[in-house]
Formats: structure tokens, sequence, C-alpha cells
């Protein structure tokens, strides 16, 4: 089917939001009043931030699902997503009955995946996994029957842009339910699809792979850190897709870290930082992962953290740079431990504004990361039956979701405290998979730290707190006992 011809400046608008130049689309579409224009402010509100914006853009143009249901269904969608992010549940899933009556009779087989889709996206926000599941898989038996329909409408999203965020809805219930490696598997699944639409919609693209970096920071698997990296090198990255860039650049450089690295990721790993919150996530990161051969150097990084810290006003960032704040506490714990104490609050102060509807609130790893940290503040505060559970805790959950580098990290910390030997098991298994690797080095100065630690030392996650002379002495030990004394 040919499309229709469009205004040319509707045509451009559009390309812009295709593009995601979303201000330049702002710019092109204030006060333009074509069949299409609502929908496609609307869409671009919601990718920057203005939530009610794009629910007035749908409530005052309702009407339209009568004579333009391509674009009243388009405004519902985007209404549902605002609204879901604002807690707002009983009024999204008003729109949707909306569009379920108004719709009814409408055959096109594009406006029945997008109402079960818009479905699906306030059922899985407010929590109703089952539900979520159900509209999601219709909505995908509708793409399997009709795989060619095609958008008349530039502002229309195509069949296989509707599969692949059916596919990230479903990717994303896989990873609160914590199975990542299927999770993994959608997200490539969708990254196929979306090659093969008309109008490449690269907000959508760049979303994808930022979710697929997620995974890649965290585990080993090769499939889709090769579409990452193969992926990523040919999207025309712009001002407004640096954040969502940030998330890929953070997960390769970590996998790179953790796992070791031969994949050629170009200009990919460029280090630029979007927001003081990136810069401290970025440093957070590097403390954690980095192999560190000097205190100097490894106190100069915390005090920047801390700096940092100081300065960023977290009302500002929903994304996972929030949980910087917890590794942050659980590094300066070991010196500061009111300090640290501070920063744990001022996280429980930002999550507790979050809507439920955000991943960073239902994700499974948030719990394991908040143990860790009380853990690690209850230890320097010298409550070691606490900071016992709690680090015990945090290995355990982290090892049920196949994080096996971090339960290393917990089962490290609690050992000067249990002096139980099997809290070393995980970092033994990780420095004899990945020996050469600068995390698996870290855990092996950590393991030969552990055999002198005494009760209520941190030797992974502040490996420098003793004095200068002190650690001059560990200098020597390790020095004369070589790689051969990691603990048995």
């Amino acid at each position: 089917m040919v499309r229709p011809k469009t205004p040319s400046a509707l045509g451009e608008a559009a390309a812009a939001v295709w593009n995601a130049e979303n201000y330049r689309a702002l710019g092109l579409l204030h006060k333009l009043d074509a069949p299409g224009a609502a929908a496609l402010r609307a869409r671009v509100y919601l990718r920057t931030g203005g939530l009610a914006l794009a629910v007035r853009e749908f409530e005052t143009r309702a009407a339209l699902a009568v004579t333009e249901p391509a674009e009243g269904i388009a405004l519902a969608t985007s209404a549902i997503f605002a609204l879901c992010a604002s807690g707002e549940f009983e009024r999204a899933e008003t729109i949707v009955r909306w569009a379920a009556s108004s719709l009814r009779d409408n055959s096109d087989p594009l406006l029945r995946i997008e109402r079960h889709y818009m479905a699906a996206v306030s059922d899985f926000m407010r929590g109703d996994a089952i539900a979520g599941e159900r509209e999601a898989v219709t909505a995908l038996e509708f793409v399997s029957r009709f795989p060619h329909a095609e958008a008349v409408n530039e502002f229309q999203w195509e069949t296989n842009h509707l599969r692949a965020r059916l596919l990230d809805l479903l990717g994303v219930q896989a990873m609160v339910r914590g199975d990542f490696k299927k999770q993994e598997e959608l997200l490539v699944e969708a990254l196929l699809h979306v090659r093969l639409v008309r109008n490449r919609e690269y907000w959508l693209e760049a979303s994808l792979l930022s979710n697929l970096a997620v995974l890649v920071k965290h585990f080993p698997w090769t499939r889709g850190k090769q579409m990452l990296v193969a992926h990523a090198s040919v999207i025309p990255w712009n001002s407004e897709l640096e954040l969502k860039r940030n998330y890929i650049k953070l997960g390769l450089r970590q996998h790179r870290r953790i796992f070791g690295d031969d994949t050629q990721s170009g200009g990919v790993l460029t280090d630029t930082a979007p927001s003081l919150a990136w810069r401290i996530y970025s440093c957070v990161e590097l403390l954690l992962c980095e192999e560190w051969n000097d205190a100097q150097s490894f106190a100069a990084e915390i005090r920047y953290g801390r700096s940092l810290a100081e300065r960023v006003d977290f009302d500002q960032t929903r994304g996972e740079e929030v949980s910087a704040l917890l590794s942050l506490a659980a590094l300066v714990a070991t010196e500061d431990p009111q300090a640290a104490r501070e920063l744990r609050a001022r996280y429980a102060g930002k999550m507790a504004t979050v809507s439920p509807a955000y991943v960073v609130v239902r994700s499974p790893v948030r719990f394991a990361q908040e143990a860790f940290a009380d853990g690690c503040i209850a230890k320097a505060d010298g409550a070691h039956s606490e900071a016992q559970a709690l680090l015990q805790r945090a290995a355990g959950l982290w090892s049920q979701l196949g994080l096996v580098p971090w339960a290393a990290a917990a089962g490290l910390e609690r050992y000067p405290v249990s002096r139980d030997v099997t809290d070393l098991a995980a970092a033994r298994s990780f420095v004899k998979a990945y020996p050469a690797t600068d995390f698996g080095r870290r855990l092996k100065q950590a393991l030969l730290a552990a055999e002198n630690c005494e009760s209520g030392d941190f030797i992974y996650v502040n490996p420098w707190r003793m004095e200068a002379e002190d650690l001059s002495k560990q200098s020597e030990v390790v020095r004369k006992r070589g790689q051969n004394a990691i603990p048995r």
C-alpha cells in the first residue's frame, strides 16, 4: 500500500521523531494542526519528560478515535505510558477501556495489535503480570497473522515496531522474575525485527540496546554482546540519545573489566557523561570493578565520588544510576559510617518518590544491592550479627540471579565477621574462571587479604582501609606468599 502524501511540515516533523531529534521535532510541530501532529507531539513529550503534556494531547483530541482511529490509538498509547509513569493507574485503565470500546468494530490489524499492546503496558506497569502477558501474547498472535500489515500514516508504528516493543515488554517481565537469559533472548529477537521496518525508529532501537547493555554488564554471554556492538555501531547517535548510549558504553566497559573482552567496540566507548549523576555512576563502577594497586588513587576516587554526590540533584534522575548512591554508601562506610547512612537515606528518599511502574523499583537486583549496602554500614558500625545476615542475604540473592561477581563480593565482605570459608567459594570460582581480568585480579587481592583479616575488616569494597604502615606490611606479605596463597 502506498502511503498518502502529507504536508511537508508534518513529513519533516515525522522524520525528526523517527530520527530521535526530539526538540527539533517539537519546534516543527509547534501549533501544527495537521492530522497526525498531535500523535507526534505526544510521543515526543513522553520521551522528554512532559508526561502531563502527553496526557493533555490525548484528552483534547479523544474524539479522533471516530474519524482518525490511527491517531486516536497513538495518542491513547502515549497517554497510558505517561499516566502509569506518574502512578495514575486507574486513569490509564480508563483509557484502555475507552480504546477497547471505541475500536471494537475496527478490523485494521495494526490498530488491533496496538490496542492489545497498550493494554499489556497498562497491566504490566501496574503490576498485573498475568493479564499483561496475556495481552502481549494476543498482540503477538495478531502480528504473526498479519506480518506485512503496513502503516498508512507518517506517525504510525509498523508491524515490526510493535513486535519489537512487545518483545521488549515481555523481556522486562522476564527480568522482574529474575530470568535474565530469557530477557536477553527476547531483546536480541526484537533488535533483529527493528531492522526490517521502513522507518527506522532510533529512539526505540537505542532503548532496546540500553536494556541489553545492562545484561552485558553483568553476564559473560557472547550473543548479546556481539549484537550490542554491531547494532550500536550503525545508529546515528545524537545528544538526545546520549543517556541511552551511556548505558551501552558502561555495559561494554564493565563487561571488559569483569569478564575480559576481545570485541572491537570502535567508537562506542567514547568517554562522555550526560550528567553529574552519570559521573558518579561511572566512578562507582570503576571503584567496584577495577584492579587497584595503590591506596592513594583509590582514596582519591572515593573522594571524587563523594564530592559529586554532594552536587547532584537525584530528584532529576529516574534510571539505574540512582543505585550509585547505594554502592557509594558501601564504599564510604569503611571510613565514615555517618556519611554512608546519609547516602543510604538519600537513596531511600528518592526511591520513595518513584512510580512502581519503573523497572528500577521492581528489579530483583535492587534488593540485593540494598542488603549489601546495609550490611557494609552495619559492619562499619560494629553490628556484626546484623552485618552477617544482611551480607548473606545479598550474596544469596545475587547467586540466585546468576550474578556471580557480586555474590563473590558480598561473600568476601562477610568473611571477616563470619569466618565461614564457604563465603569465599564464589570468589575462588570466579578467579579460577577469569584470572586475568581486572575484576578477577581484584578478587585475587581480596582472597589474599582474607588470610590475615581481622573481624570487621573490609577486604573487598575498600581494601585500603588500613593505615599506611599496615598497608606496607600487607604488601610485603602478599609479595612473599605469591599467587598460591589463596585460602583453600
